[in-house]
């Protein structure tokens, strides 16, 4: 993939960005590091693409030649692979790069993994095929026309086609009944779309809101059909680009990245609210969009704008603010006391789904208390061990931590999100649990337990523990479709050679 780097383009970067890659990082020598933003991509690739190999290439360098800091930036950023000095221009350098390409290529996880040679039939037939999409009952037609007929090899097949980016399949969608239904054969042929719509500008003259009926003055019609239209639609839905306006007189959808940048005038007080702020290393402009999206039923009034909005919820009312340059959202919530840490609520639950998505975004969640910052995990913490006041060195003052929790959510609530961190924590060390041996040449289940550890390999005792029952339900989980997202490669190679 070859993407745009312009700000308007960042929503789109979760088509693109995913782990089984190789990234290379294209600068101008001429711009230097700081224009280049050349951190921030690094952390962008990272928090999206995990440990994914990347390559530096310095183009340009036959007009200007600028000294980076290897070692630093290779100690920060392990997963830096190379530095190359390029010249499109002169084609200096470009050799060395290329060769570099294919050895990490080469040496990525799952490249040689034995897949059968049908498979390899098909993904050449769907990639050969005219149409721009076909519904799932005709890829399981053509699956059985190369002699896939198990149910469980169709569905692995087609989810890893998705992840190495031949189709967009949505399978598992229950919102979008067309576009689960529905594999795109040419991605291309949806992000080459999307790109047109979020650099429109008689779009972003209209604020974001895109009438449905001007979709045909937009797009070429002989590629984007009326008929088509919703598969498009449902897809900038699904990635949560944009959603669908109420009580408008011609069905309209709202794209949030070609909000207006002014923000309105709120007559807002912020005296006397509860208040919660998160902090980034890196902040994504995605983010806050798909926030807007993930929360447009309770918007207060079509209060919205390109960094800002206004819920609502019951007597309580929200204000939401993305500081892209400080790398912080922050939350304030007036109206009844006793309710408004159920709004709160549902705007943290918004965002944790959010930040759930992204493989090593570094969040602090933190309390704005008089002329300080409380953090969050802190009074979760000290509530656990009864410790009722914690002293504050920065205003001389001790806090009540029970009385600050109490406003922000219930006990139950903290509980769950304790529960939560040690679940994450332990998931982040190992996978373990029993399953079953599936073998992926015929489709059959062998009957036989085996446990899976942080390795990827089995052995048959390490029982687990009854609290880890919800653990194990996500872990049989990811194991299921363990061929088509290769967590563990060592498992993988030992179900397709089986």
């Amino acid at each position: 993939w070859d993407f745009g780097g312009q700000e308007i383009m960042h929503a789109t970067h979760q088509f693109f960005l995913t782990k089984r890659s190789l990234y290379i990082l294209l600068i101008d020598a001429r711009q230097g590091e700081k224009l280049s933003r050349l951190e921030y991509w690094l952390k962008i690739i990272q928090t999206y693409g995990g440990d994914s190999p990347i390559l530096l290439a310095i183009n340009k360098t036959d007009q200007h030649q600028i000294n980076l800091n290897e070692k630093f930036l290779t100690k920060k950023y392990p997963n830096i692979k190379g530095f190359y000095n390029i010249s499109c221009k002169t084609e200096n350098g470009l050799n060395k790069l290329k060769t570099a390409i294919k050895t990490h290529i080469n040496e990525l996880p799952h490249v040689h993994d034995i897949l059968p040679k049908t498979w390899f039939d098909l993904k050449q037939q769907l990639e050969n095929m005219r149409r721009d999409f076909i519904s799932h009952d005709d890829y399981l037609t053509t699956c059985k026309k190369h002699h896939i007929t198990e149910s469980n090899l169709q569905q692995i097949l087609i989810k890893l086609l998705h992840d190495l980016g031949v189709v967009l399949n949505f399978r598992d969608d229950e919102k979008h009944p067309q576009l689960r239904d529905t594999n795109i054969l040419k991605p291309s042929w949806a992000t080459d779309a999307i790109y047109k719509l979020i650099n429109c500008n008689i779009l972003f003259k209209n604020k974001g809101i895109l009438e449905i009926k001007q979709l045909s003055n937009l797009l070429d019609t002989k590629d984007y059909s009326e008929d088509k239209h919703n598969v498009l639609l449902q897809l900038m839905e699904k990635f949560e680009l944009c959603f669908k306006m109420p009580d408008m007189e011609q069905e309209s959808y709202l794209i949030a990245d070609l909000l207006d940048p002014q923000e309105p005038d709120l007559n807002w007080d912020d005296d006397d609210c509860l208040r919660f702020e998160y902090h980034y290393d890196v902040l994504p402009n995605s983010v806050f969009s798909r926030f807007l999206v993930r929360a447009h039923k309770h918007i207060s009034q079509k209060t919205y704008w390109l960094t800002g909005v206004m819920l609502a919820h019951e007597n309580n009312k929200a204000l939401i603010k993305a500081d892209i340059e400080d790398k912080k959202i922050m939350i304030w919530v007036n109206g009844t006391h006793q309710t408004r840490r159920v709004l709160l609520g549902i705007i943290r639950s918004e965002f944790k789904v959010i930040h759930d998505s992204f493989a090593k975004l570094i969040i602090k969640e933190l309390i704005p208390y008089k002329t300080t910052h409380i953090t969050y995990n802190r009074l979760l913490k000290l509530e656990q061990k009864k410790i009722k006041t914690e002293y504050l060195d920065e205003i001389d003052e001790n806090i009540d931590v029970q009385e600050l929790l109490n406003g922000l959510s219930d006990s139950e609530n903290r509980e769950q999100e304790r529960k939560e961190k040690r679940m994450s924590d332990d998931k982040s060390i190992h996978f373990h649990g029993d399953v079953k041996n599936v073998n992926v040449a015929n489709g059959e289940e062998v009957e036989q337990n085996m446990t899976v550890n942080e390795a990827g390999k089995t052995k048959d005792d390490d029982k687990p523990k009854p609290e880890w029952a919800g653990y194990l339900k996500l872990t049989l989980q990811i194991l299921a479709t363990l061929a088509s997202i290769g967590i563990a490669s060592a498992a993988l190679y030992k179900l397709f050679i089986e």
